[in-house]
């Protein structure tokens, strides 16, 4: 029988099973001393950061680290196992924040990619996300910016 999958917050005992992956999946992961914190964070009551996880088992194969800001839920992270892509993984993930946007009442869900990240664009695409209007800070980062109603 398949070992069922399940999303769980994040706790400290698995950043390194988070470190691991955010280097499988950023050119510019972020650090344990960023992590970390996020994941602590994440732990307190009306913080307003998220840090879930997806495993299979006892393995972890994907994580999501958002949070609240100006009135959005900001989407800073989205990794998934490389072995584990085009599995829906990272859909779930996703919908996990999604839900806990509107748990929020948030009314907007957001992230951003580099440009030259055509598989996250199809993934946000294909996920009802759309690039909003590029600023010239994202522009000169090389950064678009994604945004979906947490309402459908």
């Amino acid at each position: 029988m398949p070992t069922p999958f399940q999303i769980i917050p994040a706790t400290l005992a698995e950043t390194s099973e988070i470190l691991s992956l955010e280097q499988a999946c950023y050119p510019d992961a972020w650090h344990e001393r960023v992590i970390r914190p996020f994941i602590v964070a994440a732990g307190l009551p009306n913080k307003g950061y998220l840090a879930r996880l997806l495993k299979e088992g006892n393995r972890v194969i994907g994580y999501a680290l958002a949070s609240r800001q100006e009135g959005q839920l900001l989407v800073e992270r989205l990794g998934v196992h490389p072995d584990h892509r085009r599995k829906e993984i990272g859909s779930g993930l996703m919908a996990s924040l999604i839900f806990a946007a509107q748990d929020w009442k948030l009314p907007v869900i957001t992230c951003s990619l580099v440009e030259d990240n055509l598989a996250g664009q199809l993934f946000l695409k294909y996920g009802g996300f759309k690039a909003v209007p590029v600023t010239e800070e994202a522009r000169a980062e090389k950064v678009i910016q994604f945004a979906r109603s947490t309402k459908g």
